[in-house]
């Protein structure tokens, strides 16, 4: 499934039924399914979107080793 930004109508959002003003309390299993599936969407679209952890330690240490001088070729042992 495609990530959609925030607020904008996706395909489980347009299948959702509209819950009436006042009726809030009183919402089907599937409605609540269906809500809790697209804010799970949305909450995975901003994980993925966040560098982890991991991609943050391997970016400071490809900078540490761009630093370091170049190793010297090794001179040929003498007869």
């Amino acid at each position: 499934m495609e990530p959609t930004r925030p607020g904008t109508p996706c395909s489980i959002e347009k299948q959702m039924l509209p819950i009436r003003p006042g009726d809030d309390a009183n919402i089907s299993a599937e409605q609540a399914k269906t809500k809790a599936e697209l804010e799970y969407e949305r909450y995975r679209v901003f994980l993925d979107s966040r560098p982890r952890a991991v991609d943050w330690d391997f970016e400071k240490a490809a900078s540490v080793l761009k630093k370091l001088p170049k190793p010297k070729k090794p001179k040929p042992p003498k007869p």
